[in-house]
């Protein structure tokens, strides 16, 4: 599948192509744990595999309301973080 061309010296060249190939073969083998001949299959089995690459990184997106509400927990937490250790809570007197 992955063929790239040489130049004169012998050196491998690789296209847009071939590095979306490669990524999508490192993403079945490490992250979804495909055999060798398990991600080859699934590659042919597809149209296009880069085409379906970018498929699956655009429906990967967050949206913009999650994005908010992951930055307010974020300042919630450093909120929390920054406030003194030793001060006392008020709304913790259980005597």
């Amino acid at each position: 599948m992955l063929k790239p061309s040489k130049n004169q010296s012998g050196n491998r060249i690789y296209k847009q192509e071939d590095i979306g190939l490669i990524k999508l073969i490192s993403r079945l083998l490490y992250q979804e744990r495909y055999t060798i001949d398990g991600a080859r299959q699934k590659i042919e089995d597809m149209d296009d595999p880069i085409e379906q690459m970018e498929l699956e990184l655009e429906a990967a997106t967050v949206s913009a309301e999650m994005i908010d509400s992951i930055k307010k927990e974020i300042s919630d937490i450093i909120g929390l973080l920054e406030r003194d250790p030793m001060a006392v809570d008020k709304g913790d007197n259980k005597g």
